[in-house]
């Protein structure tokens, strides 16, 4: 795990929000005064990956929080195995915790919570918290006291903390109990295989035996069954098919005896289908004469109206009304129009002809004319303001100079009273000395000769006279102020005058001033709309006198053309007029087209008559043709016509008749064919004795088959029951062969755990393994110079080999710089075996304060090498020498009520 980015507000003493950007930072160092939260960066850390910090725990997080903050939140990116993760975490008015993976340019943040998301981050990290702390951020201290303790017991107590061997003891009890359980386990299953005893192979295979002699019975019981109910099917078979035979052969005689009597009703049937066809074809030909008649006097009376209509009918008028009702929305708008410009419709001989350009010339006048009008008002009000305003800016002037002519005398007068109070000031200041002065003696302070004593000072004279002078200061430098700024806008000398009347003076010039400032913005206003009106080139007067003239003109003109197309009738009475005229032309035109279009739809139906009428005498002369035995006469024709009921259920019962019939025959050949294959066939039908005899026979082997399938079903149960018991028997006896074999492992594991046995190996295999990896880190920071071994006769007791020396010596012996190496040779390697990969960074917050120069070098040295490593390092110290030798510096500066955090050169 590697930190990339580290945010955090309101945690600890940092108030206000912080970040730290440690990306392409692999050693550094974090500096900074006492107590400004050095250490709390690396508890922002723990807290954001695990919601705890070393020093409170996770119960007392909230004593982290800054006192003046409303929430205490943590934002830390890090990146593990090449993925890059954002885990952040609040607590405040809500405790909440997410986690965002980066996938290519966006977060994809996960949709876990809980628990579930707190083991979630340990698995990534590989490690929970107390690895965390032991590993990342390292234990000096710990390993201090590992490396140069006295006692054995002590380093194997510091052993167990770090590699969680405290469990040791937990261990041995469970053993204990595992152990009572497989005896209690071996003693059940030694009482549950004494009641199986019975269940051998011996007793399995005579149940086998008299399964086999039960199974041939039933086979050969069953079998003569099955021969039997053959024989008794083929019996019943043919006594059904006898039956039927006779039936079958009864029901067709009756038939036959009928069929004469059936057939001559449907012969009389026929003959009256074939003349109703020829009935119903005279019918529809006298139909077709009769309508042809009738649609031929009314074609004649529609063409008789058709011709006084069109007689009666005006289109030319209707054309031109209907251009007039077309424009009727126009002639309203040039009406409108009209009376925009103050005239109504009348003759005027002298006026000119309309024109269609001449709307929008008079549209274009009416507008023109108030844009002239409004400019003409807003000229004579600009001359107004602007007079006003002269008149007001002369009087603010003479204002002005009033006002500063009484400043200047005013401040003339503030000045001299100023000088008279610093001269008694200073008369003061020498009373002040009094006590010290003698006449005749040299003054202390000038070393002139003191004539004579200055009057005693009074009580509380100089602190009255001191306030005086500042509140006079005070005015005068308000006064100068004031006095500049009105000669900076009067631009000229101003002699001297007599004191005015300030107050007066400056509300007269705050007066004017306003209203000065209130006529131009008046003037601006208005040359602003005399110059969105575009006119600064005309000349109004002229121009609104020839607008007035063209108006006059135009509007004659439209009045004489209204006139004339009203024909003398105001507007609305003309379009009322006009509407219903129109009404009455259209009409007569649109009956006009109806009784066309019904003479040309009259015209269609007398062909489309006579041509059905035609077919009609050619389909009468085919069906004569067809049917020469049939009269030509109607009359004859009809008498041979039957009810049509009655025609119809005459060739209904012929129908019915013949399928009866055939059906019967079918069935008798169907029986045939059955009965041939039942051949061979005896040569005396079956009787219901025969039957009843196999019917009793079948009973009895059936009763004998059920008794033999019982004793089988008993036989199966007790052999799936025996087999159960015998595979039970060898599942006990196996699980309770595996069982001893656990006991016996149980028994040693705990007479072994009791005696100290496996606790001293594993201990000795821990810490051979330790010093393996630990000697490979130290032979790199100490150049190859130094190496650990462990003593294990004394105790677990660490030596040190000094290569330079060839010397092995004890580790109490190595000095503050060499100590360091050795335990922080240590600490790595415990680091490396607890998190079980290889770290990508590791913090020390270690005081070093303690080490002299040449030991702060080796230190220097030791993780400067470290830093080249491709790990990221970061170091707490207060020493500037160690501090300094770091390529990178993360100072915390402490403030009032806050703490600030800063890369620095």
């Amino acid at each position: 795990m590697r930190p990339v980015r580290i945010e955090l507000e309101g945690f600890g003493p940092y108030r206000k929000r912080q970040v730290v950007d440690l990306e392409g930072a692999d050693l550094f160092v974090i500096t900074g005064p006492t107590g400004s939260g050095k250490t709390t960066l690396l508890d922002a850390i723990t807290f954001a990956l695990y919601g705890r910090v070393h020093r409170l725990g996770s119960r007392r997080i909230e004593e982290m929080r800054h006192p003046e903050a409303e929430r205490m939140w943590v934002s830390l990116t890090f990146q593990v195995d090449g993925r890059v993760y954002r885990v952040e975490r609040e607590v405040g008015r809500r405790r909440e915790v997410r986690v965002a993976e980066h996938l290519g340019e966006r977060w994809q943040i996960w949709d876990v919570r809980g628990r579930n998301l707190e083991g979630s981050l340990e698995r990534i990290l590989g490690m929970d918290y107390d690895t965390f702390v032991r590993t990342v951020l390292l234990p000096q201290g710990e390993f201090d006291r590992f490396l140069r303790r006295d006692k054995g017991s002590e380093r194997r107590k510091i052993l167990d903390h770090l590699f969680g061997l405290d469990v040791l003891q937990d261990m041995r009890t469970k053993a204990s109990e595992r152990k009572g359980n497989l005896e209690s386990r071996i003693a059940a299953l030694e009482a549950e295989l004494e009641s199986l005893k019975e269940a051998t192979p011996e007793a399995l295979e005579q149940v086998r035996n008299r399964m086999g002699q039960v199974k041939k019975a039933l086979e050969a019981k069953t079998s003569e069954l099955k021969k039997v109910q053959d024989v008794r099917d083929h019996f019943r078979a043919l006594l059904a098919l006898y039956g039927e035979k006779a039936r079958l052969q009864e029901e067709l005689s009756r038939l036959m005896e009928a069929e004469p009597a059936l057939l001559g009703d449907k012969e009389r049937a026929e003959l009256s289908q074939r003349a109703r066809e020829l009935v119903d074809l005279l019918a529809e030909k006298e139909k077709a004469e009769a309508l042809l008649k009738e649609l031929k006097e009314a074609d004649a009376q529609l063409e008789e109206e058709r011709d006084a209509l069109a007689r009666e009918l005006d289109l030319a008028e209707l054309e031109r009304l209907e251009g007039l009702w077309a424009q009727r929305a126009y002639l309203r708008s040039l009406h409108d129009l009209l009376g925009k410009a103050g005239e109504k419709p009348a003759l005027h001989p002298e006026a000119s002809p309309w024109e269609e350009e001449d709307e929008a010339a008079l549209r274009e006048v009416l507008e023109e004319l108030p844009r002239m009008e409004k400019a003409r008002e807003l000229k004579e009000k600009l001359v107004r303001q602007e007079k006003e305003l002269s008149e007001v800016e002369a009087g603010l002037q003479q204002t002005r100079m009033a006002l500063v002519q009484t400043l200047q005398a005013e401040v003339e007068e503030l000045e001299e009273r100023l000088g008279h109070l610093e001269r008694h000031l200073g008369e003061l200041g020498v009373a002040r000395f009094r006590h010290l002065l003698r006449p005749g003696e040299p003054c202390p302070l000038c070393l002139t000769p003191v004539q004579a004593l200055p009057p005693a000072l009074e009580e509380g004279k100089e602190k009255e006279l001191e306030g005086e002078r500042k509140q006079v200061e005070t005015q005068l430098a308000r006064k100068r102020v004031e006095l500049e700024r009105l000669l900076t806008l009067v631009g000229q000398e101003v002699p001297p005058a007599k004191v005015g009347v300030v107050a007066a003076l400056e509300k007269e010039e705050t007066r004017l001033a306003r209203q000065a400032d209130e006529l131009r913005v008046a003037v601006g206003s208005l040359k602003k709309a005399l110059a969105d009106l575009e006119v600064e080139d005309l000349d109004l007067e002229e121009e609104f006198r020839r607008l007035g003239q063209e108006k006059h003109r135009l509007a004659l003109s439209l009045a004489h053309h209204l006139a004339q197309v009203l024909g003398g009738k105001n507007l609305k009475d003309f379009m009322t007029w006009l509407e219903e005229r129109l009404r009455h032309l259209r009409g007569q035109k649109k009956r006009l087209e109806e009784l066309e279009e019904g003479r040309r739809e009259l015209r269609e139906e007398l062909g489309l008559v006579l041509a059905r009428l035609e077919e009609k005498v050619r389909a009468l002369e085919q069906a004569w043709k067809d049917n020469p035995d049939l009269p030509r006469d109607g009359k004859a024709l009809r008498a041979l016509l039957l009810d049509e009921a009655e025609e119809k259920r005459a060739l209904e019962d012929w129908e019915k008749h013949r399928d009866h019939v055939l059906r019967v025959e079918g069935a008798l050949e169907s029986l045939e064919a059955r009965l041939q294959e039942l051949a061979p066939l005896p040569e005396t039908p079956p009787t219901q004795e025969d039957l009843e005899a196999l019917e009793k026979r079948l009973e009895d082997l059936s009763q004998e088959i059920g008794e033999l399938s019982q004793e089988l079903g008993e036989l199966r149960g007790e052999l799936v029951n025996l087999e159960g018991e015998v595979k039970r028997r060898v599942g006990l006896e196996e699980d309770l062969r595996e069982r001893r074999r656990q006991f016996r492992i149980w028994e040693a594991l705990t007479s072994d755990l009791q005696q100290r046995a496996f606790p001293e190996w594993l201990h000795r295999r821990l810490q051979r393994a330790l010093l393996v990896r630990a000697n490979e880190i130290l032979h790199q920071l100490s150049s190859g110079r130094y190496s650990l071994r462990v003593r294990e006769e004394s105790g677990l007791e660490y030596e040190v080999y000094d290569a330079w020396t060839g010397v092995h010596r004890s580790a109490h012996t190595l000095s503050g710089g060499e100590s360091f190496l050795a335990s922080l040779a240590l600490a790595l390697a415990l680091s490396e075996e607890l998190a079980r990969r290889k770290l990508e960074a590791f913090f020390l917050d270690e005081g070093f304060g303690t080490l002299d120069g040449e030991t702060l070098e080796v230190v220097a040295q030791a993780l400067e090498g470290l830093g080249r490593q491709n790990r990221m390092i970061g170091v707490i110290t207060h020493v500037e020498s160690l501090a300094q030798r770091f390529p990178m510096r993360l100072r915390v500066r402490k403030g009032r009520g806050e703490s600030v955090v800063e890369w620095v050169d």
